[in-house]
């Protein structure tokens, strides 16, 4: 076709067409940039795969549909072998949700933009140190109602009254925001502030032993995550495949 055109158009010079080629595939990379780099991470990580493991075992490959949403809920022993794992043995493009604190860095956050990862906020990454310190006490009565505005609906649990020393609840909480005491991962729900120094929290965790003595406690405020919902559904109504990891990373442990 180069010496059709040339013959038939003798102004036209060979370089000419070189440029047009160039830029079709300029045109070509740029508008296929994320796939491309997608699959050149997978062929990568699939290789640094195959030099640590001598072997990988995958079970239940002929179970992932074709097409059509699916949704990967993964154990996390480890903060990125689990990932790797699952995109280099899948033939699916999955697209990961990752911790915004991961997006926001420079090289991992550019990264994951362009392997299509959703990033999600969490409280812990933005969690403030409360003032004073905290006492809580586990109401034996049960049986707290508080309405749960979003849903208009009541809801009956087992509540803790926290009583402050020099603290300012009115000013630094808000209802459903929640509170972390220290060497603890659990955040306590708040249900309702009654003053600067006492308030009431949702007994919703797993922790049976509470603090006898004044500790500091960290403030964990209420995100809004429909954003998030929007574009995990957005992926999943186009037939795409959405990665999670429910346990959370091992640097979280």
């Amino acid at each position: 076709p180069v010496k059709i055109d040339l013959h038939v158009f003798p102004q036209i010079a060979p370089w000419h067409i070189a440029i047009l080629c160039v830029g079709l595939m300029l045109y070509v990379f740029v508008s296929e940039m994320k796939d491309l780099l997608y699959f050149a991470v997978k062929m990568f990580f699939h290789s640094i795969l195959s030099i640590f493991f001598k072997i990988v075992e995958v079970v239940g490959l002929g179970n992932i549909p074709n097409y059509g949403p699916v949704i990967f809920a993964s154990n996390h022993a480890n903060q990125f072998v689990d990932g790797v794992s699952i995109m280099a043995t899948i033939s699916r493009k999955i697209s990961y949700l990752v911790a915004e604190k991961s997006w926001n860095r420079r090289i991992i956050g550019d990264l994951a933009w362009a392997m299509g990862a959703v990033p999600v906020k969490r409280a812990q990454d933005s969690a403030r140190r409360g003032t004073g310190t905290v006492r809580l006490v586990r109401d034996d009565s049960k049986g707290d109602v508080h309405k749960d505005s979003a849903a208009d609906t009541s809801t009956a649990s087992t509540t803790i009254k926290v009583i402050g020393n020099e603290t300012k609840f009115s000013d630094e909480i808000k209802p459903k925001d929640k509170i972390r005491l220290p060497n603890t991962s659990a955040g306590f729900k708040v249900v309702r502030i009654v003053s600067d120094t006492s308030m009431v929290l949702e007994d919703d965790t797993d922790v049976t032993a509470l603090p006898t003595e004044p500790v500091n406690f960290d403030i964990l405020g209420h995100i809004d995550q429909k954003v998030v919902y929007a574009k995990v559904l957005d992926k999943l109504a186009s037939g795409g495949t959405i990665g999670i990891f429910p346990e959370g990373g091992s640097h979280d442990r």
